[in-house]
C-alpha cells in the first residue's frame, strides 16, 4: 500500500485492510523500528514512506539467505 500510494497513514491502512488501531499500530511500530518506514508528522498525522536504502539491504539480505549466499 505504502509502495503503491507514496506514502500513508495509518488511518488509510486501517480503512484499506480493516485493520483495528492496535493492531495497524503494532505493525507499522515494527516496520519503523527497522528501518523499512520513514516517518514525518504533519498537523499531528504520522505519514509513513519506504525508506528505499533500508529497503534494498532488505532485499539484499533475504537474497542471500534463499540462495545460501555467503554475501562475499
Amino acid at each position: 500500500h505504502v509502495r503503491e500510494h507514496g506514502r500513508t497513514c495509518a488511518a488509510d491502512l486501517m480503512e484499506r485492510f480493516e485493520w483495528s488501531q492496535p493492531t495497524t499500530s503494532r505493525h507499522l511500530r515494527a516496520l519503523e523500528a527497522v528501518g523499512l518506514l520513514d516517518v514525518e508528522r504533519v498537523d499531528g498525522v504520522k505519514w509513513y514512506t519506504i525508506n528505499p536504502k533500508q529497503a534494498q539491504s532488505i532485499v539484499g539480505s533475504l537474497e542471500q539467505f534463499l540462495t545460501g549466499g555467503s554475501g562475499q
